[in-house]
């Protein structure tokens, strides 16, 4: 059946990383001097990705269908080192002239229990499905639903700790093309994404992050495309984004999910 595509999808990336940062770590005092500090941060980290795609173009009556059904594994091993810096193997800061913030005080890299240690990874189980649906040359509908299962297992080697969670996550998506002319297109759109407690890098899994829910964005948007000349166009967007089980500190120091913002 040529209206019938299946398509496989095989990624696997080593990424090494390293950076040191001197900095300035407070302001500048009545002498005129400020205090820096130093660090250094090690990463290694492997990738593998698997996904399948199964697209089908049917129509129903009048109405053109593009349905896609899909199933993605993936999975990150991580190993994080950071080691802060000792000025003359001893003090945590040094004192510079802010006019002149230049020295030659030798600096010794160590980790510190505070510091990251650890090893981590990431499973992801997703499975997915959408269909664009094109009304007429006019008007054109996408639907779409995603469900992760996203497990993250981390080893703090500091302090011989092993934390893990793992959330189910449902994301929907929507969409609307209008096309008034050929050339012009208006659309709107609605999207969940979530980022789980553990951070972007997902090496922040402890006692207290380990019994938190991921936070929630809703995105909203709507804008145009018009392409004026065939070299030039035209494009504007507004959108909305909510955020909310941000995280925050309660009065007695513990985290809890009561945070919201939205950003326009």
């Amino acid at each position: 059946d040529p209206s019938l595509e299946l398509r496989n999808y095989t990624k696997y990336t080593q990424n090494d990383k390293f950076y040191q940062n001197t900095f300035a770590s407070g302001s500048v005092n009545s002498l005129g001097n400020v205090n820096i500090s130093a660090y250094n941060d090690t990463q290694e980290r492997n990738n593998f990705t698997n996904q399948t795609d199964l697209t089908k173009k049917f129509k129903t009556g009048s109405i053109a269908h593009t349905a896609l059904v899909g199933a993605e594994i993936t999975r990150q091993d991580s190993t994080v080192l950071r080691r802060t810096g000792f000025f003359n193997n001893l003090n945590l800061t040094d004192s510079v002239a802010a006019t002149n913030p230049i020295t030659f005080t030798p600096i010794t890299y160590r980790n510190r229990s505070g510091d990251n240690n650890n090893s981590s990874n990431v499973r992801v189980y997703g499975v997915y499905a959408q269909d664009q649906i094109d009304i007429n040359k006019y008007l054109q509908v996408t639907a779409g639903l995603r469900y992760d299962n996203f497990e993250v297992n981390l080893f703090n080697k500091n302090t011989g700790q092993n934390f893990s969670r793992t959330d189910e996550l449902i994301s929907p998506r929507a969409g609307i093309v209008v096309k008034p002319q050929e050339n012009l297109s208006i659309y709107s759109s609605y999207s969940v994404s979530y980022l789980p407690s553990v951070g972007d890098q997902f090496n922040g899994l402890n006692s207290t992050t380990e019994n938190l829910k991921p936070e929630r964005m809703d995105n909203y948007e709507v804008g145009t495309k018009w392409d004026i000349t065939p070299r030039l166009n035209l494009s504007t967007a507004i959108y909305q984004l909510d955020r909310t089980n941000t995280r925050a500190n309660d009065s007695n120091g513990f985290a809890v999910l009561t945070g919201e913002s939205r950003t326009r």
